[in-house]
């Protein structure tokens, strides 16, 4: 195969249009998961744009202040407000919406490869092929908004000091503010920029005046933490740090546990490490180190018996296929940090270093640091991901190996993120319509018809004129229904002075699940629900009760 040449517009092109194609199946997808927070901000917004969080919500199965409830800063709600605005509430529009930056991330992993390694597009097209950039891609939350400012944010930096343009340096630091006001996570990428930038000839005493931009998001980060403390008691950057690590900190005494789910995490949702692996290695190499990881990995989960609440066995019998799938999920995390390893032992310069860190650093933060594993917080790692694989095929092929499986390998990981995705688009899918057929049947002026669990479920069944119960202070009252979903959060099994009259079931993806608890063990959106980011196998259907209140 012929590496690519460097950056050039006709790949960057092709690069964008294959992103689109792949995202265009899912732009009536149902919203889902926490789209439901940055829906009810931005429809706060537009009442009251300088009050974002100022609004009372019942996510928790409470009612208390959105400043309480949502752990992430406002920028995304404020684009949802904006494009609802001009196009309405309805699901197509924001997913176009959102197509905006997820093609963002993808030209911008092409771009920055053109910099880091001989193969952009190859790069670029495997960022795109992972199941954890289609199924975030397909949601209108902030990880991918914030990942596209973080990513051109790098962009930017490596060409300003490349070319020692003040002002693409300056464009850089405001991109990492705008990021950090989307998502807090993006603030790692000061770091980032400080090691690529004190890596280069001459270090720090060349580079101080320039390193002193670095310091332009963290006054805006400080502007916004007196804002909120000013707007709601409570700095929320400050606040989101302390609930992460608190909730974090619990898992501590778990440490193993949480090292393999996050490694499963990681190569899971990053597939196409596996995918690629024989051609990224000696066959020997690969064939030995696989098998030899395959099999420790295997014996340590065998002789543990289960992992995060998924029971490896059943009966007494080996669960096979979760097993197999935990097993290869987990390897290939580990492969991914033998990646980066690699590549920083082989050329130790300000480019290995960089993607060392970047890739690292959020594995740590995802499995570590964060109140919980989820895809959501392995994306950031995507593009240093594809680099890194992109950068080991640079040094095989000067070896003169053949790498003309590489297009098949990212067509297979392709198909996989698609599969996953059209999973995840079915589960959003099955609580939609549960919302629509049992507010249909079951709403009565006689009658007030409550519920429980939240997500996207919670933003249908409202949208339908049904009520979220509140525990702290309930208000149902004697013939009133009650719907309780089998596969959410906060869900409570009601008590005797309830009647079930009736359950519901809807088909929620045949063949692959992303949210499914014991004994699936699918946890992409928290690892609370499973250890694998997402699963192959006969997935239940959703399940709602319905009941009564007698008395």
């Amino acid at each position: 195969m012929t590496p690519d040449k460097g950056y050039n517009k006709q790949g960057l092109w092709l690069v964008m249009l294959a992103t689109f194609l792949c995202l265009l199946p899912f732009v009536t997808k149902a919203f889902h998961v926490d789209d439901t927070l940055f829906l009810w901000s931005a429809r706060h917004i537009q009442a009251q744009p300088y009050d974002f969080y100022g609004f009372p919500a019942n996510w928790y199965g409470t009612t208390m202040s959105m400043a309480e409830i949502n752990q992430n800063p406002p920028f995304a709600a404020y684009y949802i407000a904006l494009v609802t605005l001009l196009f309405g509430w309805q699901e197509w529009p924001l997913h176009l919406a959102f197509m905006l930056p997820a093609v963002g991330v993808v030209a911008g992993t092409h771009v920055l490869a053109g910099h880091f390694t001989s193969r952009p597009r190859l790069s670029a097209l495997i960022a795109l092929a992972t199941p954890v950039f289609l199924v975030s891609a397909t949601n209108v939350m902030s990880d991918v908004l914030m990942l596209s400012f973080y990513l051109w944010a790098l962009v930017f930096w490596v060409k300003g000091l490349e070319r020692q343009r003040f002002s693409w340096l300056l464009a850089a630091s405001l991109l990492v503010a705008l990021a950090a006001l989307t998502k807090y996570f993006a603030l790692t990428a000061i770091a980032l920029l400080f090691v690529y930038t004190v890596v280069q000839p001459g270090g720090f005493h060349r580079n101080k005046r320039t390193l002193l931009l670095l310091l332009l998001p963290l006054l805006v980060m400080f502007g916004y933490e007196t804002l909120t403390q000013a707007l709601y008691g409570r700095p929320m950057f400050t606040s989101a740090i302390s609930y992460s690590v608190q909730r974090a900190a619990s898992g501590w005494n778990h440490i193993l546990d949480q090292g393999l789910t996050g490694l499963s995490f990681m190569g899971g949702c990053v597939a196409s490490t596996l995918l690629i692996a024989p051609l990224l290695w000696v066959r020997r190499t690969w064939l030995i180190g696989g098998l030899a990881l395959i099999v420790i990995v295997g014996g340590t989960l065998l002789m543990k018996g289960s992992l995060g609440g998924l029971i490896l066995f059943a009966d007494g019998n080996v669960r096979w296929l979760p097993v197999l799938q935990l097993v290869l999920f987990v390897v290939g995390g580990i492969h991914l940090l033998i990646l980066a390893c690699v590549d920083l032992y082989q050329h130790r310069n300000a480019a290995s270093l960089t993607l060392f860190c970047w890739l690292v650093g959020t594995f740590v933060f995802a499995t570590f640091l964060n109140w919980t594993i989820n895809g959501r917080t392995i994306l950031p790692m995507v593009p240093a991901a594809a680099l890194l694989i992109s950068r080991r095929l640079d040094l095989r092929a000067t070896t003169g190996r053949s790498l003309q499986g590489v297009w098949l390998a990212v067509g297979l990981s392709l198909l996989l993120a698609l599969c996953v995705t059209w999973g995840d688009f079915a589960f959003a899918h099955a609580q939609r319509h549960a919302a629509a057929v049992i507010c249909a049947e079951q709403k009565s002026p006689a009658r007030t018809l409550w519920f429980q669990g939240h997500w996207g479920f919670q933003y249908y069944m409202e949208q339908a004129g049904a009520k979220a119960v509140d525990f702290a202070n309930p208000e149902i009252q004697p013939e009133d229904y009650l719907v309780v979903p089998g596969n959410n959060t906060n869900v409570y099994r009601p008590d005797r002075v309830f009647q079930e009259l009736k359950s519901y079931r809807f088909p929620a993806g045949r063949v692959v699940g992303t949210l499914n608890g014991p004994p699936v063990g699918a946890g992409f959106y928290a690892s609370i629900w499973g250890p694998l980011p997402y699963v192959f196998g006969r997935i239940p259907h959703e399940e709602f009760k319905l009941y009564r209140k007698v008395y």
